[in-house]
């Protein structure tokens, strides 16, 4: 289950998943799907602290309707697209990820890992099209630095809605690049 908060800070809504199973979700973003116009939510099941898994899913769902008008409501989404994501070494090699980003033109999805106490480098992945019932390989796309200390984790990720910023927060700091 996912929440939808009001800008306050207080829950607005709790939107439950048909069939979705949380093993480590991470993080949310929004994106373009299949129906050309409508919005898409994306969950991240993509964390893998003990660096076991050897697949991933992300979980799509059109973007529930919640009433700002009404204290709390209970949403249950039955149109609930679950996609496999493999790391290019796996099952060899597996990373752990907290930063999961949708282009919001592209519909693209990229991830970034969460680096390990005195790891430097944090690797960047996407997928440029999803398929339901295939597992999907991830390509790796590049690699960044914000230095060793347990401060500089990539925890999560966002791409502005035009598609030109892209932002990436540490534990302690937020940093952004022009994306055009």
């Amino acid at each position: 289950r996912v929440f939808a908060l009001r800008e306050s800070g207080a829950t607005l809504a709790e939107v439950s998943l048909e069939g979705a199973n949380a093993i480590d979700w991470e993080d949310l973003s929004m994106g373009p799907g299949p129906e050309a116009g409508r919005d898409y939510l994306y969950v991240g099941d993509i964390g893998d602290n003990a660096r076991n898994r050897s697949e991933i899913q992300v979980y799509r769902v059109p973007e529930p309707e919640v009433d700002p008008g009404q204290s709390f409501q209970s949403i249950q989404v039955s149109e609930v697209e679950a996609f496999t994501l493999r790391y290019p070494q796996a099952p060899g090699t597996v990373y752990d990820a907290e930063a999961m980003m949708v282009h919001p033109v592209s519909g693209a999805l990229y991830l970034v890992t969460k680096t390990s106490s005195g790891q430097a480098t944090a690797r960047v992945f996407r997928a440029a099209a999803l398929t339901s019932g295939v597992a999907t390989t991830l390509e790796e796309i590049g690699t960044l630095s914000f230095g060793t200390t347990d401060f500089s984790r990539v925890t999560g990720g966002d791409i502005s809605p035009d598609g030109g910023e892209l932002a990436l927060r540490l534990y302690v700091s937020v940093r952004i690049w022009n994306a055009r």
